[in-house]
């Protein structure tokens, strides 16, 4: 995880890699209106929106999105002062 020091709501990025070895680029902790959420890897189609190229079940991303922010945090990383632990639905 590399967290991001600039002024935009976008705080790190991160890759996992799964116990198989799958190694998936591109996830983003970004600060929402929500608070802080996970973004999935996404590329820009010709219509000129983003989507994600990877799916992730509902189950999966709210375990992932402890994870991710339990290790953000360690880091050094700061949730904003609205943040609450039970927000959600998270949108990724």
């Amino acid at each position: 995880m590399r967290l991001y020091e600039g002024t935009s709501n976008l705080k790190a990025f991160f890759d996992i890699e799964t116990e198989e070895g799958f190694l998936m680029k591109g996830f983003k902790i970004v600060d929402g209106s929500n608070g802080l959420f996970v973004s999935a890897p996404s590329e820009k189609a010709k219509d000129g929106k983003y989507y994600d190229r990877i799916r992730i079940p509902k189950e999966l991303s709210d375990e992932l999105l402890e994870k991710v922010l339990s290790s953000y945090r360690e880091l050094g990383g700061k949730a904003p002062a609205a943040q609450k632990s039970d927000d959600g639905p998270y949108p990724f």
